[in-house]
């Protein structure tokens, strides 16, 4: 079995990584022939498809070579009918996803997950986001309370062997009960491990220990923490994602004047479709449309872009009688010039910035190799942060951090 201090300093990150693609387990396996031994993933990400890949990357032989790590907390209504038990702490997040940290739901979701990763034990559990109960008007001795029931249950984990470690992932620790975590500390033994983002716009270098006081990365790390952190290439700066990677896009005026073609050909379409059913062909007047006139050429990734057509252009063009297969062609053609434009967007967003962390001190203009192995490199050099989860979903992403290893 991996010892905590011989962790990689850069781990896995299997957000966006699901046994839906194949290709994925090569690049888990190559990952792992160049000395990554540090996986990370949770059962909400993709509701366990995330595991599963992992489960099927590896075998008995690789198992003891590689520290796992999962997150319980997310779930949906199929699980929770699964589960089939009354749960005071289920909370709902949105229309799609629940949300429990008790016990008997921890355990549930516990045994799922090493079926899916295919191992006897995990080697640490991590509460996914406890601080939903916050935000959900839980009060802090009601948050407080809950975590402590599932700290005595993982350790119970702990000692039946199905877990190594546990802990928590947050996005928000000042949004916890920290100080009452930390001042129990001696009952909570295998209680070693804290996730949270950490990128060059959001240096957390510190988290709110009472309502006065903080507490920073270096003195968990003398309490004998491990610190894990997520998210070092996305960012929100001035309300907007920013993707901390370089592209190769330097030019888009080309492409604008295409896209401009194809696009109000698309708005003849639906304003002659809007005739023909005795609708108001002013399509200003209907919002979905009226979101893409103003918003198309500047959303940030290819994740937004998809949800905005899903969500408001086809079932406005399904209810005006408008998706066929051209027309669909025409959206697929548009989604390419738009996420074109978004890595455009990001890329003069980003060389501003640099511009600026220059100026600061906080980076070196002159630095080697591409940009986001580069902050990989500062994280660990400046922060204290024993690992960066990075999501390494190519070799190529593989290849670019080696040499951080």
């Amino acid at each position: 079995m991996i010892k905590i201090e011989e962790i990689s300093k850069i781990g896995l990150g299997t957000y966006r990584m699901s046994s839906d693609n194949e290709e994925y387990i090569e690049v888990i396996k190559y990952a792992i022939d160049c000395g990554i031994n540090l996986i990370d993933t949770a059962v909400g990400y993709g509701y366990g498809k995330s595991e599963l890949l992992i489960g099927q990357s590896i075998d008995s032989e690789t198992r003891n070579s590689i520290f796992i790590v999962s997150k319980t907390g997310y779930s949906n209504e199929e699980e929770v009918a699964e589960f089939n038990q009354k749960d005071s702490n289920l909370i709902t997040l949105d229309e799609n996803t629940l949300f429990s940290n008790s016990p008997d739901f921890i355990s549930f979701q516990l045994e799922k997950s090493l079926r899916r990763l295919n191992t006897n034990y995990i080697d640490c559990y991590l509460l996914h986001n406890p601080e939903y109960y916050f935000e959900k008007n839980f009060s802090a001795e009601e948050l407080t309370v809950i975590i402590f029931d599932s700290f005595k249950l993982l350790e119970e984990k702990v000692k039946d062997g199905k877990l190594r470690y546990y802990g928590i992932s947050s996005n928000n620790f000042s949004k916890i009960p920290l100080k009452a975590i930390l001042n129990n500390l001696p009952i909570f033994p295998n209680f070693k491990f804290l996730q949270f983002p950490y990128n060059i716009v959001e240096r957390n270098a510190s988290f709110l220990f009472d309502n006065e006081n903080s507490i920073t990365i270096d003195q968990l790390k003398k309490m004998g923490f491990f610190i894990l952190t997520n998210r070092p290439l996305n960012t929100i700066l001035n309300g907007k994602l920013l993707r901390l990677a370089d592209t190769d896009i330097n030019d888009v005026k080309s492409l604008e004047y295409e896209e401009e073609v194809i696009f109000h050909d698309l708005l003849q379409k639906i304003q002659n479709s809007l005739s023909k059913m005795d609708e108001d062909p002013k399509i200003e007047e209907y919002y979905p449309i009226q979101f893409f006139v103003e918003n198309r050429k500047n959303m940030p990734d290819i994740t937004t872009i998809n949800l905005a057509v899903n969500d408001y252009l086809y079932p406005f063009l399904s209810a005006i009688n408008l998706v066929d297969e051209n027309t669909i062609n025409v959206l697929n053609n548009l989604k390419n010039y738009w996420h074109v434009f978004s890595l455009y967007d990001n890329q003069e967003r980003l060389n501003n910035l640099k511009v600026f962390l220059d100026s600061q001190g906080i980076i070196d203009k002159n630095y080697k190799g591409n940009f986001s192995s580069y902050l990989a490199g500062l994280y660990l050099e400046n922060s204290g942060i024993n690992s960066v989860l990075m999501g390494l979903r190519e070799k190529k992403y593989v290849d670019s951090v080696k040499y951080l290893l």
